[in-house]
């Protein structure tokens, strides 16, 4: 599972559409149980959803995460759908 930060202007209904087919497309995430995505909290700066997924094969479960975040971004920055902005401060360099 992992969580994804956007903007209030967001289309949630359509985010959820593109994660739901982009997750549908990876053949090492099980269909059953279904996949969720989930509206999981309002911060001061963004809407957060929550991805969550099964694996077969624990072993492979971080590399997987990995993989279908980079999956999600690519097919959210497709749609022109930009993540919203963190809490977190960046130190100065």
């Amino acid at each position: 599972e992992f969580a994804i930060g956007l903007s209030f202007d967001s289309d949630i209904i359509e985010v959820r559409k593109i994660i739901k087919q982009t997750i549908s497309k990876n053949d090492r995430i099980l269909q059953t149980p279904a996949p969720e995505i989930v509206l999981n909290e309002f911060t001061e700066k963004n809407v957060e959803i929550k991805v969550l997924y099964w694996v077969p094969d624990l072993s492979t479960a971080s590399s997987l995460r990995s993989l279908i975040m980079i999956e999600i971004y690519e097919a959210l920055k497709d749609a022109g759908i930009q993540p919203g902005y963190s809490d977190a401060k960046l130190a100065p360099g």
